[in-house]
């Protein structure tokens, strides 16, 4: 039989009234059995090309509220996150590369992405991303759309990392389609390895020019002026292109990138699932260079009246029904735990989303 869209299923055990509230438009349906986004392990997931190979509730009795509006959207908007149970990072991989064709089913349908804004939130947060990029869980892809990835625009590389192979493999699809320029692991190492010869090239010839130690022999010279011409060349072609894009399976807790990589790092919807949140911020820490953003939308516990009361009060259920969402976590506080400065928050969804922006000390 057909599973009920979890914002259906949610309902019900949200609300004591006695009349159970209608599917909202829109709602899809899931087939799928859930399973995790990421577990930690100890050793790290090994970024590999992608070409490779293409207990209830402890309360005696949950509030009613008054507004079944209101427990629609808090079921609806914790459906979005990608679903989560406890099982060993390579089963996750393997269940995720089965699920990956259809896994856009659960984002909820027009409801959740147009009447609850997720779509929106997503690319608000998304075109704001510049320099070098991250975005952690990128599954099938949704984010992709909203980036700034024209030739001279505000990004210069993306890279995505996701658990599962079939997810990226639904996202690079979905990158062809938009024109974007992927490239495999081993080509981006090597645009990088070409950029930091262009580097190296230029500072020669500063050294030459200022006679800092180095003997300006003919030969010397002449190798010089031919290597940064050459870097020039390359910088000038580089310039006219989109910049390019990666897919990588990696573990969110425990990144395959040195210290210090990257501008910008993007999470939409999945800190709710990291069974360690707390890590994955860290090694978002670690990544970022010094000065670098980090731009979040993510499940939140609410400020708004009684919800965020209400919110603990079922969140053992809730947690079990949306198969591992935390949908009361103290976002911001994850964030600051993890050596983050706070630069701002943007609460939807009467508190129960939260856009979080925040920068690693230069």
């Amino acid at each position: 039989s057909r599973q009920k869209p979890m914002a259906q299923a949610l309902v019900p055990s949200l609300a004591t009234s006695q009349r159970a509230p209608r599917v909202p438009l829109g709602c899809r349906v899931s087939r799928r059995a859930p399973v995790a986004r990421s577990v930690a392990r100890p050793d790290p997931i090994v970024a590999r090309d992608e070409d490779a190979r293409r207990d209830p509730p402890t309360t005696s009795e949950a509030p009613t509220l008054d507004r079944r509006e209101l427990l629609v959207a808090a079921a609806a908007s914790c459906a979005s996150a990608p679903l989560a149970a406890r099982a060993d990072t390579e089963d996750i991989a393997k269940a995720y590369d089965g699920y990956a064709a259809t896994y856009d089913d659960l984002d909820g349908g027009a409801f959740a992405t147009e009447t609850l804004g997720l779509e929106k939130a997503r690319r608000d947060l998304t075109s704001r991303a510049t320099g070098d990029v991250l975005e952690l869980g990128v599954g099938t892809g949704l984010n992709l759309p909203g980036y700034d990835l024209r030739a001279g625009g505000a990004i210069r590389s993306l890279t995505a990392v996701d658990i599962s192979g079939g997810m990226l493999n639904e996202a690079r699809t979905r990158a062809d389609e938009l024109g974007f320029r992927v490239q495999t692991n081993a080509e981006f190492e090597a645009g990088r390895i070409a950029e930091a010869e262009a580097a190296a090239a230029a500072m020669a010839m500063a050294a030459l020019q200022a006679g800092a130690g180095v003997e300006a022999t003919p030969e010397a010279v002449e190798t010089a002026v031919a290597a940064q011409l050459a870097a020039q060349r390359r910088a000038e072609e580089e310039a006219k292109k989109p910049p390019p894009v990666r897919f990588v399976v990696a573990d969110v807790e425990n990144l395959p990138f040195p210290d210090a990589s990257f501008d910008c790092v993007v999470d939409t919807f999945s800190l709710c699932v990291f069974e360690h949140p707390e890590r994955a911020l860290r090694e978002l820490h670690r990544v970022l260079r010094p000065g670098g953003v980090a731009l979040l939308v993510e499940h939140s516990r609410s400020a708004v009246g009684a919800l965020g009361w209400y919110q603990d009060a079922v969140a053992i259920p809730v947690k079990a029904l949306a198969k591992g969402c935390a949908w009361n976590q103290d976002v911001v506080g994850l964030v600051e735990g993890a050596g983050l400065t706070i630069v701002g928050t943007t609460p939807s969804l009467f508190g129960l989303l939260t856009a979080v922006e925040a920068t690693k000390a230069a």
